[in-house]
């Protein structure tokens, strides 16, 4: 009997090269059992608490916030607990106010809660103002809700895109994948302030059936006058313990905040323009860092993936590892560890995806998902670079694709099927064109195009994330010139 050849071993930097632990991907359907994209303490996960059929969180010392189709009682009560799948700790209400027009309920409760769970801290309500700059950025929802193993009253979270805002909702979609369900109603939709703290700008009213598509939840600042009309004035909160994050800290996936444990005080610090959060050796660390010290060039942990070959900073030392060549699949991991090699039965699908029709492909944690965008009326399109193809509606921008354009200071595009703005100028920033593939766009690179320019024998550049970058070529015994047309200024032999 002929035998079949035995197969190819794999090449040895696959064996001994670099490369990403595995263990911490998370592998839970719907959801995961600690935050992965907002910064929460022990106390302020504990404030997440359980109406055993509805999800509440406590936002001051007397009152919790849920949904008013939750159809809460006056002495409705809330159980907390210091393990997700336990809240054995409860508390009574004495007056449940429902909003009059939107799916909003405010409990009072009977007594200080921390008289009774010393150790919760309420998370703040978000006062900002949820508008089209919010598009595109992860929020992070919680609950006790159904999950995918047939169970419930298991706090759970999971982050997602902000899809889209309305009047009074702003809208998650967990992409066919993960999100809230039966349960989680009256839960807490968090997300990052301007200040670095996570806030709840919303509370869950309905959502998709299927418990891994869109959610709605009523938004936060659309009542915050009826709610601290009750409550009195948010405060912002005060000092806060590090919790599980220690002093190297950590980036998050955009570079633009730096969270870690000073002293025994959490400090989320966001980069100011002409910064990235990046490793710095003198603090063996995750920090702010002005980006001509940034040792890995504006990748951090969390990584990128560019036709299948892995990119990654890990303490200071930018790692590469050829995904493809390895067998694996360069694709998208749990939110705090970002892009990873895994083995996969993706074939030639990479965690952007393709559009076969209006059916959308893509790889996620080295399995082929897809998602048939005509059920929910959408077509398939190219969403952006963060997201890759997946359903969008369809003819939702007029005539501004995703590469955009500038009016004045304002950058709009189309992406995820919606119009979308940003002013450049509010974050001391100039809308231009940026490169081929993020268009126009908010850039604090000046007049510093991806070509550059030479500042004696100091190349000076606009990355495609439209940040400026520097190398000094004279350290590296070369000069600073004009390459050519694709490259521009850079270093060069002499």
């Amino acid at each position: 009997m002929e035998m079949e050849p035995p197969a190819p071993e794999p090449p040895i930097e696959c064996l001994e090269g670099p490369n990403k632990s595995s263990a911490v991907v998370a592998k839970v359907y719907y959801g995961t059992e600690r935050p992965s994209h907002v910064v929460l303490t022990p106390g302020q996960i504990k404030a997440i608490g359980n109406f055993y059929g509805c999800t509440g969180t406590v936002v001051a010392q007397r009152w919790v916030v849920s949904a008013s189709h939750c159809g809460l009682s006056n002495r409705a009560e809330i159980c907390f607990g210091d393990r997700p799948d336990r809240t054995d700790t409860c508390v009574s209400g004495v007056r449940a106010i429902d909003h009059p027009r939107g799916d909003l309920t405010l409990l009072e409760l009977s007594r200080d809660i921390r008289e009774v769970v010393p150790d919760i801290e309420p998370i703040p309500l978000f006062t900002g103002r949820l508008d089209d700059a919010w598009l595109g950025r992860t929020a992070e929802a919680a609950g006790y809700g159904a999950n995918e193993r047939g169970g419930s009253g298991v706090k759970a979270f999971t982050a997602e895109p902000i899809v889209q805002i309305w009047d009074d909702t702003v809208t998650i979609d967990g992409e066919g994948e993960r999100g809230v369900c039966f349960g989680d109603s009256g839960g807490p939709l968090m997300v990052r302030a301007a200040d670095g703290s996570t806030r709840v700008a919303g509370v869950l009213s309905n959502g998709d059936n299927s418990c891994v598509g869109r959610d709605n939840y009523t938004r936060v600042d659309s009542y915050i006058e009826w709610i601290e009309g009750h409550t009195g004035p948010v405060l912002p909160p005060g000092p806060q313990p590090c919790g599980e994050v220690d002093v190297v800290g950590r980036c998050d996936a955009s570079a633009a905040v730096a969270t870690f444990c000073d002293g025994e005080v959490l400090a989320i610090e966001r980069c100011e323009a002409g910064d990235r959060c990046a490793w710095s050796n003198a603090v063996e660390g995750w920090r702010c860092l002005p980006q001509a010290e940034d040792p890995c060039q504006g990748v951090t942990y969390h990584g990128t993936c560019d036709d299948g070959v892995l990119r990654w900073c890990e303490r200071g030392a930018l790692l590469t590892r050829n995904c493809r060549a390895c067998g694996e699949a360069c694709t998208a991991g749990a939110a705090d560890i970002g892009f990873i090699c895994l083995t996969s039965d993706c074939g030639d699908v990479d965690y952007q995806g393709r559009c076969e029709g209006d059916i959308a492909h893509w790889c996620r944690d080295g399995a082929r998902r897809t998602q048939d965008c005509t059920a929910q009326g959408d077509v398939c399109g190219f969403v952006g670079p963060d997201t890759g193809y997946f359903c969008m509606a369809e003819d939702a921008c007029g005539e501004v694709g995703y590469m955009g354009l500038c009016q004045d200071q304002t950058s709009i595009w189309c992406d995820d099927g919606r119009r979308r703005i940003l002013e450049c100028a509010e974050d001391g920033r100039v809308c231009r064109y940026v490169n081929d593939t993020v268009g126009n766009y908010c850039t604090d690179c000046g007049e510093v195009d991806y070509r550059g320019r030479c500042d004696g024998d100091v190349a000076t550049w606009c990355n495609d994330r439209g940040q400026l970058e520097t190398r000094d070529c004279a350290a590296q015994a070369e000069t600073c010139r004009f390459v050519d047309e694709d490259t521009g200024f850079f270093c060069a032999d002499p």
